[in-house]
C-alpha cells in the first residue's frame, strides 16, 4: 500500500516541532514521551521503507525571528530537495504578529523557491485567530499563487499542565474561525 501523509512533522533535530527545554519538558509530563531524533537520510530512509510519501509541517519556525524563520525554511527546501522520492513539500507557517508585512514577503519568497507542494498553515494557540483581519494578506497571497491554506483547530495538549495554559488561548482554535476565514475568502484553497 502506498500512502500520502499530507501532514506530518519532521523527525530530525533540526525540524522536530519541540526545540526548547521547556517544549521538551512538557512532551514528557504531558506525553511520557522523548525525541528520538533521526539525521535527514534516516528520516527519508523511514518514509521510503514504509511506503509513505509525505507533507512535511516545520509550525514551531513561526515562533523565530525572520532570519532563523528563513534558514529553516530553506533547510526545508534543501532537505525536499535532496529526499524527493518521500519528501513531497511543506506547510509553512508564519505568525503575522510577529512577522508583520515581512512574513508576507517570506511567505512569497517560500513560494517563489518551492519544489513541490506548499501551503501555508495556521495554528492559532499562541497566534491571533485565524479569522484575525490581520492574516489578509496573507490570504490574498495564498489565493494569487493558487496555494491551499491549512487552518489548525482544536488542541493538542500544548501548555497541559502550566500555569495559565502556557498562554494558549483555546478559543483561538475553535472551528468557528475557520467558518469566517472560509465566508470572506470563497477563492481560498
Amino acid at each position: 500500500m502506498r500512502i500520502i501523509d499530507v501532514h506530518s512533522h519532521w523527525g530530525t533535530r533540526r525540524g522536530y516541532p519541540l526545540q526548547t527545554e521547556r517544549e521538551l519538558a512538557q512532551q514528557r509530563s504531558t506525553w511520557n514521551s522523548a525525541p528520538l531524533y533521526h539525521t535527514e537520510a534516516e528520516m527519508a530512509a523511514y518514509f521510503r521503507d514504509s511506503s509513505v510519501r509525505a507533507i512535511l509541517d516545520l509550525g514551531y519556525a513561526k515562533y523565530r525571528p525572520l532570519e532563523e524563520m528563513r534558514a529553516l525554511h530553506d533547510y526545508a527546501f534543501e532537505t525536499e530537495a535532496a529526499y524527493g522520492d518521500v519528501i513531497l513539500g511543506h506547510w509553512i507557517h508564519i505568525d503575522p504578529q510577529r512577522a508583520g508585512a515581512d512574513g508576507v514577503k517570506e511567505l512569497r519568497r517560500c513560494i517563489d523557491k518551492r519544489i513541490g507542494f506548499l501551503g501555508y498553515a495556521v495554528s492559532a494557540s499562541l497566534s491571533p485567530p485565524a479569522s484575525e483581519p490581520i492574516y489578509q494578506p496573507y490570504y490574498d497571497l495564498c489565493v494569487e499563487a493558487g496555494i491551499p491554506v491549512l487552518i489548525f483547530v482544536g488542541t493538542t495538549g500544548l501548555g497541559a499542565g502550566l500555569p495559565g495554559g502556557d498562554g494558549v488561548i483555546l478559543e483561538y482554535c475553535h472551528p468557528r474561525h475557520l467558518d469566517f476565514v472560509a465566508a470572506g475568502n470563497p477563492k481560498l484553497k
